[in-house]
């Protein structure tokens, strides 16, 4: 199973790179290239994951520390009821 998913990565990432040499026709320029690698960085994706989840779990423990606040009414009306002439 390793080595399929191996096989695979490595034949998805060919295919990946095929497809990003061909969005650029003219050739690409460094700035073009350090856009791609910071793109496809594994370590910059998982710390951008890291990030989010972080700051989830650090919503999550403030919203714990908030009161929890319960609201319920009733309406009661003390006029008698109209009466209706005929």
């Amino acid at each position: 199973m390793r080595r399929t998913d191996s096989e695979a990565y490595r034949h998805n990432l060919q295919d990946e790179s095929r497809t990003i040499v061909a969005a650029f026709p003219d050739g690409l320029a460094l700035t073009d290239c350090v856009a791609i690698a910071q793109a496809r960085s594994t370590k910059l994706v998982s710390s951008r994951v890291a990030e989010r989840i972080a700051t989830l779990n650090r919503q999550a423990a403030f919203s714990a520390f908030l009161p929890q606040v319960q609201l319920s009414y009733d309406t009661l009306s003390l006029q008698p009821a109209a009466r209706h002439r005929v």
